[in-house]
């Protein structure tokens, strides 16, 4: 039975329902709990298993963080030792490359959670952008099996890849808005880059795709209007986690970030035209349509976080379960979303984030 959502749904109507074969009630279209079973579901105390893993995801995400912000304050020390022309700055972003690969590999997804990750000091957007890049990079490259050489040659690309912004006002790429003459002086960057990366003896592969990372498959990118097949396999690679990086980040003219899914389906919109079509794949491959740390929601009423990419179907990532009608449930579950009841059906509003991270960490 369906009663309207005012309805006082007391034991003794549920007993007098049941009395009449009634053997559902439903108030907003969701089964309704007796008074004693929601008194019961809310005081019951959460398993030791629940406990331990809100701990070691507390701990985990806490470590994921502190080492972002670790990165981004090393790549700040770094842009300062090249733009001093420092001669040991040549050999620093292998080393750099090296340390983000590692990082990569042990800390597993939670330093792919980017749109969790930010540093305060919106000045500082660019290095905050470039490592997210760089991290992104450097995911793909181990997800498809890159020879390390490669690997690192993508990392470095994808670190660097604006690094000609040092050599402009910073005015100029700190705004959403310019006149066509500072347009036309933001698009030379590349160019920029690209002696820096030859003053640093950086690889021919590096230097081409730091150089034609803003070109677009349609050829209306920049600086040299270059079509798809004339653009690097590393210069597509960085163009798009380059997009899905600034999309998730804190830019100095946007008021807030948007989540990793609305930066997917922003980029989607473009696959094809901005973007090359294998690039897109490699990165849904790598962090799924609803990008790993997305809070989504599925078919039953379950809350929860995405925690790994499905090798196949993109739309159907590794969800674990934490919540059930934003009520944290005793007992955490993994679930595969491909099948009904555990599909996901939306990803999560800004201020249900909020409540579900409160649910947490209430500390």
């Amino acid at each position: 039975m369906l009663v309207p959502p005012h309805t006082n749904i007391s034991d003794k109507l549920i007993e007098l329902l049941k009395k009449y074969r009634y053997r559902k009630v439903y108030k907003r279209a969701l089964p309704h709990e007796s008074q004693e079973e929601e008194k019961e579901s809310a005081t019951k105390p959460l398993s030791s298993s629940t406990l331990k893993h809100i701990s070691h995801e507390l701990q985990k995400m806490n470590e994921a963080r502190k080492l972002f912000i670790q990165l981004t304050e090393r790549f700040i020390d770094l842009i300062e030792e090249m733009r001093k022309g420092l001669f040991a700055a040549r050999l620093l972003p292998n080393e750099f490359a090296h340390n983000i690969i590692e990082k990569v590999k042990q800390t597993g997804n939670y330093l792919l959670r980017l749109e969790h990750f930010s540093v305060t000091d919106k000045t500082k957007y660019t290095a905050e952008q470039a490592v997210k890049t760089a991290l992104l990079c450097a995911a793909i490259a181990y997800k498809q099996k890159y020879s390390y050489y490669r690997w690192i040659e993508l990392t470095i690309a994808g670190l660097l890849h604006n690094v000609g912004f040092t050599r402009i006002q910073p005015e100029l790429y700190q705004k959403d808005i310019l006149s066509p003459e500072k347009r036309k002086l933001v698009t030379i960057y590349p160019y920029l880059g690209t002696q820096i990366a030859k003053e640093m003896k950086l690889s021919p592969i590096i230097c081409t795709a730091i150089l034609q990372c803003r070109e677009n498959i349609d050829g209306s990118g920049y600086p040299q209007k270059l079509k798809s097949s004339q653009i690097s396999e590393f210069a597509k690679i960085v163009s798009i986690c380059s997009a899905y990086a600034a999309l998730v980040s804190h830019r100095p003219y946007k008021e807030q970030n948007i989540d990793g899914h609305m930066a997917l389906a922003t980029i989607i919109k473009e696959n094809g035209k901005k973007y090359d079509r294998q690039a897109t794949q490699l990165l849904l491959s790598t962090i799924s349509l609803f990008p790993i740390g997305t809070f989504v929601e599925l078919e039953n009423k379950q809350q929860g976080i995405v925690i790994e990419a499905h090798e196949t179907n993109l739309r159907a990532p590794l969800v674990r379960i934490i919540a059930q009608d934003f009520h944290p449930l005793h007992e955490i579950q993994i679930v595969a979303t491909q099948v009904t009841p555990h599909r996901i059906v939306r990803t999560l509003t800004y201020e249900e984030k909020k409540r579900f991270m409160y649910l947490l960490f209430p500390e």
